[in-house]
C-alpha cells in the first residue's frame, strides 16, 4: 500500500501533484531532457487545467524504466502507483501526455494502466537498438538507449517494454483513444509513428514541422492540448475517425 503522504504536492523528487477540483487526472511525462534540465516540461502549459495534474520528470534518463525516483523503481510499480492515484483521487478520466521520449512513456503507461485517452507528439516508439535501426526510427544520438539497458543489467533482468509495437500485439488493454501527432516530413518521426499506426487505439495525425521539437510546442501554443483536454474521450475517437475518413 502506498502511503497517503504521497498525495501531497511533492510526492517525490520527480513527481509533482497539483490537486484540482474536477474528476480528471492528467499525467504529463517530461522527456529525457528533464534529466539534465531538472524541469517539469508541462508545468506552465497545465496551469489553467481545472482537474488534477501529475507532472513527471525522467531524472534517470531511461524513459521511466527505473521508476519515479523515491517512489517506484520499475515500470510495473509506476503503473501500480498511477492506478492507486486514480482510485485515491476518485477521478473519472485519466489522460497521459508527452512529447518524444515523454510520448513513449505516455503511450506505454497509458496502455498498461488503461488510461481513458493519450495525447503525444513525435513519440518515440522503441528503445531497442536493433529494432530502431531496422525501422530507421532511432537512435537520435549515440548511446541514447544505454540507460535503459544498464538499468536491466544491474537488476540482472531481461529488458522489458522496449518496443511499443510488440507490447500492443502481446496483450489487450482498456486504453481509450491514443492521439499521436507526428511530423510526416521528418523521416525518424514518421517511421516511429508508422510502427504503431495500424493498432485500433492509435489515431495518427500526420503534421509538418521544421524540427523534431517544433511540433510539440505548436500543440501547446495553438490550443490543441487545451482542446483535447476539454473533449470527452469518446468524442475524440469519433472526431479523429471522421478526420481519417475525410483525408
Amino acid at each position: 500500500m502506498i502511503a497517503l503522504k504521497m498525495l501531497e504536492e511533492e510526492i517525490g523528487p520527480d513527481l509533482l501533484l497539483r490537486r484540482g477540483n474536477g474528476r480528471h487526472l492528467v499525467v504529463a511525462f517530461s522527456t529525457v531532457v528533464s534529466a539534465t534540465s531538472g524541469k517539469f516540461e508541462f508545468s506552465n502549459a497545465m496551469l489553467d487545467h481545472k482537474g488534477h495534474v501529475l507532472l513527471a520528470r525522467d531524472s534517470g534518463g531511461d524513459s521511466y524504466h527505473s521508476g519515479f525516483a523515491g517512489v517506484t523503481d520499475s515500470i510495473e510499480e509506476n503503473v501500480e502507483f498511477l492506478a492507486y492515484l486514480r482510485r485515491r483521487l476518485d477521478v473519472e478520466r485519466v489522460t497521459c501526455l508527452g512529447i518524444c521520449t515523454g510520448g513513449y512513456a505516455a503511450l506505454l503507461h497509458g496502455f498498461l494502466v488503461g488510461a481513458d485517452d493519450v495525447l503525444t507528439a513525435n513519440a518515440r516508439t522503441c528503445c531497442d537498438y536493433d529494432i530502431a535501426r531496422k525501422r530507421r526510427c532511432g537512435p537520435r544520438w549515440p548511446g541514447q538507449f544505454d540507460a535503459v539497458y544498464e538499468y536491466y543489467a544491474k537488476r540482472e533482468e531481461v529488458p522489458r517494454y522496449l518496443d511499443l509495437r510488440a507490447l500492443f500485439e502481446s496483450r489487450d488493454s482498456t486504453v481509450g483513444p491514443m492521439i499521436a501527432y507526428h511530423s510526416e516530413n521528418l523521416k525518424m518521426d514518421r517511421n516511429n509513428a508508422h510502427a504503431i499506426q495500424d493498432f485500433p487505439q492509435i489515431f495518427p495525425v500526420p503534421s509538418k514541422s521544421k524540427t523534431h521539437t517544433e511540433l510539440g510546442a505548436r500543440l501547446r501554443d495553438r490550443g490543441v492540448l487545451e482542446a483535447h483536454l476539454r473533449t470527452e474521450p469518446a468524442d475524440l475517437a469519433r472526431m479523429h475517425l471522421a478526420m481519417e475518413a475525410n483525408a
